[in-house]
């Protein structure tokens, strides 16, 4: 079983231990992911947080709920399950952004929905665009990602 991003959305120790019974011996689940939550963020990402603290606010609104980063790892949970975890690194690797990606990023996320912004969808995305041009004039921004496979191994 793969899961990449989704997987912070689950009861994780609930799901681990339904898969646990269905997954063959020598089978498992990866859990793909490149969330840091200790990351150095550069002075455009700064920026870009700043940006969407002031128009969809400090709580992010997901679906009929609220989004909030686990405490917990995804790692630490896995250790915690009947699975044995092993942790795979791949080689860290440069993103290229503009401003058009950010923002389709943005609105491809759960808490970044257009439908939050109502009628003000042009004017966070000119806010948007004159707070990043300000910081980057080309319009081009770089992200070092650094993505991390998450194996719960049945043994």
């Amino acid at each position: 079983m793969t899961i990449a991003k989704a997987f912070h959305w689950m009861d994780r120790p609930k799901v681990l231990e339904q898969v646990y019974d269905i997954v063959p011996e020598g089978g498992g689940v990866a859990i793909i992911d490149n969330y840091e939550p200790n990351k150095q963020l550069t002075p455009w990402e700064e920026q870009l947080n700043d940006v969407i603290t002031r128009w969809y606010g400090t709580e992010r609104r997901a679906g009929k709920t609220t989004y909030h980063h686990p405490t917990v790892d995804h790692e630490e949970v896995i250790a915690q399950s009947k699975f044995d975890v092993e942790v795979h690194s791949l080689p860290p690797f440069d993103v290229t952004w503009t401003i058009e990606s950010i923002l389709g990023n943005l609105y491809s996320t759960s808490y970044g929905s257009k439908r939050f912004l109502g009628d003000h969808i042009a004017a966070f995305e000119h806010d948007l665009s004159n707070a990043l041009l300000a910081i980057q004039p080309d319009g081009v921004f770089q992200e070092e990602w650094n993505v991390t496979v998450k194996l719960g191994i049945k043994r």
